[in-house]
């Protein structure tokens, strides 16, 4: 059989890895650190590949495999190699992950982007509250409600013909125009169909590809001899420039009479130089990249995945629009803010989500200062891995962990307290949008749009999903997705 030039090209790739990694082992075998450090365990590894047998797969996503690998060997902290090159330290229990993201928190770095120049914002604890309260202030808020109000009104009318029709809505693609509908507004005053638009989706969905869509496993490999990283940077630098020509604009029209976005308010820090955070124009950049990526990415995620519990679970779909109808009636067209505490079980549903379907289920971390973590040596420049999907699914933490029952988060303990848990634990046992110290910043913003979204759905619709909703995963990104479009037909429930 005749090979093809990929064939030959994935040969002299293979060949070219595999006398790299050997060379690389025979002059680093005999190295000897200075002082006797204790390493985490670390599972039984095979020279030159390590652990690649146990962590690739060709289903499953790689925050699997490194739950089912910590799992089987009741490993809540390990070492795992990628090759010879690509080391991790894996984090896959509460109490651990507590001490490198709050206890040691400031011994660890972010990592996205970090080979890049692009200037990424510090993670620090005055930054992250500066942009927390900039997020939360009043003004933001409200505009934030106001054009999600708008956008679940038009969600509606689009399911609603969907049903009147008698078709079939893709419901994924309508949630992932809400969401970045409403933040591409607030952030940037930039509307859905502009050119702005465009070309924002066009550089976050090929960032999102290119850092987190392949293979963690495959990307280690390549990653070692560069591949893929001039494109990065070439996105990058496309992104940079694209938002400085936004930035200017936004500098022209400082004090025109409109509402004030995101970006007006960082330039305001910017100019005054504030006390406590002082922001650079790259850092502006930093923080508009990171809030349209993760922001947009994980909320779209999010949103599937409860819709889709919803709709395979018609219990929890019953008792959830029996609450919802008892509370805010029957005509009101959309769940508002003030409704949401009226609303417990709405709650429960979207926690229980977000515990089985955490939007970014592995957080990275590099070690900047050597320190000890559940009694082990971390020395600097090791990475750090937290499984924020197998700490969320840890049956010593959560009753029945693989199950989708939302009643476990409701403040009225059930019979026997079995599925009660404390969000609140102090082991930080639940972490869907980071800890408490570095939580994603739109993390309260994002439950909010969460809830509204499906607590309006609910509301007016019945779903049907011939044999179900497919729940395969698929990390596509910096998310772990569905990797089934979700596609229903809807049923309107009572004329909106």
């Amino acid at each position: 059989m005749a090979f093809t030039s990929m064939d030959k090209y994935f040969i002299y790739f293979l060949i070219t890895y595999l006398v790299t990694a050997l060379l690389f082992q025979l002059l680093t075998k005999n190295r000897r650190p200075k002082t006797q450090l204790i390493p985490p365990p670390s599972p039984p590894t095979l020279p030159i590949l390590g652990h690649i047998p146990l962590l690739y797969s060709s289903t499953d996503p790689f925050h699997k495999s490194l739950t089912k690998l910590a799992f089987r060997d009741g490993a809540p902290f390990m070492r795992i190699s990628v090759g010879p090159f690509s080391k991790f330290m894996v984090v896959s229990e509460a109490s651990i992950a507590k001490q490198v993201l709050e206890t040691r928190d400031m011994s660890f770095a972010s990592t996205r982007f970090k080979n890049f120049d692009y200037g990424i914002l510090s993670h620090g604890s005055s930054t992250l509250a500066f942009l927390r309260n900039l997020l939360a202030s009043d003004s933001q808020v409200k505009r934030f409600t106001d054009m999600q109000e708008n956008e679940v009104l038009r969600l509606l009318e689009v399911v609603a013909r969907s049903s009147e029709q008698g078709e079939a809505c893709d419901l994924g693609t309508e949630l992932e125009k809400v969401v970045t509908n409403v933040l591409f507004s607030v952030i940037l005053s930039v509307g859905s169909d502009s050119y702005e638009s465009v070309k924002i989706r066009e550089f976050v969905n090929g960032l999102s590809a290119e850092v987190g869509g392949k293979s963690v496993v495959f990307n280690e490999l390549i990653g070692s001899f560069g591949f893929g990283r001039k494109k990065v940077e070439g996105l990058l630098l496309k992104f940079n420039k694209f938002l400085e020509e936004v930035i200017v604009e936004h500098e022209e029209k400082r004090g025109l009479a409109g509402a004030q976005d995101l970006l007006n308010y960082l330039l305001d820090n910017y100019e005054e130089q504030g006390e406590h955070v002082k922001l650079t124009r790259k850092n502006i950049k930093a923080v508009l990249l990171e809030t349209l990526m993760a922001g947009s990415e994980t909320m779209t995620v999010a949103l599937k995945w409860t819709l889709a519990e919803i709709i395979n679970h018609p219990s929890v779909l019953k008792k959830l629009r029996e609450e919802i109808i008892g509370t805010v009636g029957l005509h009101k067209l959309v769940i508002h803010d003030s409704d949401i505490p009226k609303l417990p079980y709405l709650q429960s549903v979207v926690k229980e989500s977000l515990r089985l379907h955490p939007p970014t289920p592995l957080i990275l971390r590099k070690c900047t200062k050597s320190c000890q973590i559940g009694g082990y040596d971390v020395v600097p420049d090791s990475r750090i891995i937290i499984n924020v999907y197998a700490i969320l699914r840890d049956p010593g933490t959560w009753k029945f962990s693989t199950k989708f029952i939302p009643e476990r988060f409701l403040e009225t303990p059930t019979r026997n307290n079995e599925l009660r848990v404390d969000v609140k634990d102090e082991n930080l046992c639940y972490l869907p949008f980071g800890s408490a110290s570095s939580v994603f910043p739109g993390a309260n913003l994002a439950i909010s749009m969460i809830q509204t979204v499906i607590g309006s759905l609910v509301h007016h619709f019945d779903f049907e999903a011939r044999g179900g909703v497919n729940l395969e995963e698929w990390c596509w990104g910096v998310s772990a997705g569905m990797a089934k479009p979700l596609v229903c037909h809807p049923i309107d429930k009572h004329i909106i």
